[in-house]
């Protein structure tokens, strides 16, 4: 006859097992709960997806900056360097009308939630208060 050993309420657990130490397996040789590489932080596909689409946008201006310059010259030729450099990094395609569209909306809405910080700024002329209340550099 065979019997199950189960402890008496409030008493010892069997030998060799009983729950597993707090925080990993029996013995303790495991990690923390929570810092596996599994729960590590994510990159943000939107925000890239995002940038890119902005940096397809500065390629256009540059190429259409590139039609003003008179060929030859050190801004044309940085920016020549640029484009070929970015060019190889921004995916074929970053640029679509729609998104163009997209972040110029998002970059006027931006623009129009600063407009009062910028005012408030402006009248307060071209050297801000210093903390502590130090008086503005004396130009000259």
């Amino acid at each position: 006859m065979s019997a199950t050993l189960t402890p008496p309420p409030g008493g010892p657990p069997p030998p060799g097992g009983g729950a597993p130490a707090p925080g990993g397996a029996p013995g303790g040789g495991a990690p923390p709960i929570g810092s596996s590489p599994a729960t590590g932080a994510t990159q943000n596909l939107g925000a890239t997806a995002q940038g890119n689409q902005i940096v397809g946008m500065l390629l256009q201006g540059m190429t259409m900056a590139l039609t003003k310059l008179p060929p030859g010259s050190e801004v044309s030729t940085l920016i020549t360097e640029f484009m070929t450099k970015l060019g190889k990094l921004v995916p074929a395609g970053a640029v679509s009308s729609q998104g163009v569209s997209n972040s110029i909306k998002q970059m006027a809405m931006k623009q129009q939630q600063m407009a009062p910080h910028m005012g408030a700024m402006q009248t307060q002329g071209a050297h801000p208060p210093m903390p502590g209340g130090a008086p503005p550099p004396a130009p000259g």
